[in-house]
């Protein structure tokens, strides 16, 4: 269809302050990571580097799966029950995502620092020191991680199984399919990539929590916490290798979120 000049202009507006945020958003980010390869290189040879590397993505891995099978479960029983139930429950729910993160961290900390069930749980597991308090533990950095980022696994599962046709599962139940077997042979296989993509990203907002760890784990460092250190410590320039290291993650796990991607999703995207 030909445009009419006003159409002209105000797609001509509409480009142009969104070349304005994009250049906001991007830019500060490509002068971050604009560091020479071998300093990025050298950064793991640096053994506090590592073991915050591995400890960093390690624990947001635990907590993207921790999501995936809690959040997936809630999320499941919210599509299956009516609608004012996750209008009631949803907004509970995305609390964590709308406090300040330190908040959170203080509200872990009256859950970790004190002896209860889910202590001796994980002292069981040998997840925790056996001092009656997770602090300072990799399993605080673990529950900070998952407070922030499983809000979004339960609202991404939620949409993806109140998206699915029931005419698949109606049918699959007449066929004699019980339920379980619904679910995991007809359901589960229909939103496995929706699932997968929330569970990227939620480890990817694992990775970069800082405010909440703070509070619960100073020690062991994460990436996050050591980068905060450094800065404070030895400067701008001291962290721009360990900054560059973290957005080229983002991007690696950016991509992986993009390939899971329902080809839909990318269709109307």
């Amino acid at each position: 269809m030909k445009q009419s000049p006003a159409d002209r202009r105000l797609h001509a507006l509409a480009a142009t302050l969104g070349a304005l945020l994009l250049a906001f958003l991007i830019v500060p980010l490509v002068q971050l990571s604009w560091v020479s390869p071998l300093a990025i290189l050298e950064l793991f040879t640096v053994p506090e580097v590592r073991e915050a590397l591995i400890l960093t993505f390690s624990c947001a891995a635990a907590a993207a799966t921790i999501g995936l099978v809690f959040a997936g479960a809630l999320g499941y029983w919210l599509a299956k029950r009516p609608v004012w139930i996750s209008r009631i429950l949803l907004p509970l729910i995305d609390i964590p995502l709308l406090i300040p993160h330190p908040v959170a961290g203080i509200a872990l900390l009256l859950l970790l620092a004190r002896p209860g069930l889910l202590n001796r749980l994980l002292e069981s597991l040998h997840l925790s020191p056996g001092s009656g308090s997770l602090l300072g533990t990799p399993a605080a950095i673990i529950a900070a991680m998952v407070f922030v980022s499983a809000p979004y696994q339960v609202q991404v599962c939620r949409q993806a199984f109140a998206g699915l046709d029931p005419a698949y599962a109606l049918r699959a139940r007449t066929l004699g399919a019980g339920p379980w077997r619904t679910l995991l042979q007809i359901e589960l296989p229909l939103v496995r990539r929706n699932l997968l993509g929330g569970a990227a990203v939620a480890l990817a907002r694992s990775a970069s929590e800082f405010g909440a760890i703070l509070v619960v784990a100073y020690f062991p460092r994460t990436l996050p916490v050591l980068i905060y250190e450094r800065f404070s410590n030895e400067g701008l320039d001291a962290v721009r290798p360990l900054a560059a290291l973290m957005i080229i993650a983002g991007l690696l796990l950016q991509g992986v979120l993009h390939y899971l991607q329902p080809n839909e999703a990318l269709e109307h995207a």
